[in-house]
Order: structure tokens, then sequence, then C-alpha cells
């Protein structure tokens, strides 16, 4: 659940790789050097794959978040503010605080919060609502970043 939840948070963040700076660029460098991101696996399922929830499933199953956030990671994702805003966001989905309207994506963060408290800790609840009643908000128009990171993916 967490891991879905950071990989929407995430998508939030990152416009385009190459806009990524230079902290930003060190986690990702780190967290493919700590084995973070399984990427021999990744490049396999990724390789002539079309455009689809289990290419989405694919990138969540080869990022260890935990990885990132404390083990691997942690001095890197602070730095980067993209990865450290992401973790704050995620916080505030888990711990169920509503972003203000004149948040940047509130729509879909908010959206994601209701899923976790309306699931009752049901992980496939919990999944479902995300892909079912929240991913619309990244291709509205309310989250730019969020449908230029998932047009360039």
């Amino acid at each position: 659940m967490v891991g879905r939840l950071f990989l929407l948070v995430l998508f939030l963040q990152f416009s385009y790789l190459q806009a990524l700076s230079a902290p930003c660029r060190e986690l990702l460098s780190c967290s493919i050097k700590k084995g973070c991101v399984n990427l021999p696996w990744l490049i396999s399922k990724m390789q002539n794959a079309e455009i689809s929830e289990q290419m989405y499933n694919n990138i969540d199953a080869a990022t260890d978040y935990a990885c990132i956030f404390s083990s691997g990671c942690p001095r890197e994702c602070t730095a980067c503010s993209l990865c450290h805003n992401s973790k704050l966001q995620l916080v505030e989905v888990l711990t169920g605080s509503k972003l203000k309207d004149d948040v940047q994506c509130h729509e879909l963060v908010n959206c994601a919060t209701k899923c976790v408290s309306n699931s009752g800790s049901d992980l496939s609840a919990i999944n479902h609502c995300l892909r079912h009643m929240c991913a619309y908000h990244c291709f509205n128009g309310s989250c730019p970043k969020c449908a230029a990171f998932i047009t360039k993916v």
C-alpha cells in the first residue's frame, strides 16, 4: 500500500527526468546503486511493453520505497526536494490530512487520502480506489506534473 501511494505521489512530483536537479539525479543514482530499484528485472519487463496498468505494476514491484526512504538513500531523498516533498505528502495521506485547495495536485492527493481512510486497511480496496477513482485527477488538468510524467513514461 505504501509503495503504491509513494509512486502516485512521486508521479505528482517528477515531470521529466532531464529536468531533475543534481540532488535528484544523485537520488536516482543512489537508488540504483543501493538496489532500491531492481533495474535488470524492470528493464526486462519494459522492453517492448505497451503503456498499461501492468507497466505501472512493474515499476511499483521493482521499487523498494523503504530502501529509498530509510536504509538506502535517506540523505539523497532529503536533499532532493521532489523526493522529500513526496515523502511529506505520503505522510499526509497516511495520517488522513486534507490538503488545502491552493496546494498543487490537491484533488489527487485528497482522493488518495480518502481511499486510505475509507478502506479499513484493505489493500485491495485501496488499490482499486486509487486506480479507479483517483487516477482521473492525473489527467483532468488539475495535476499537470502527474500527466506530464505519465506521458513521459
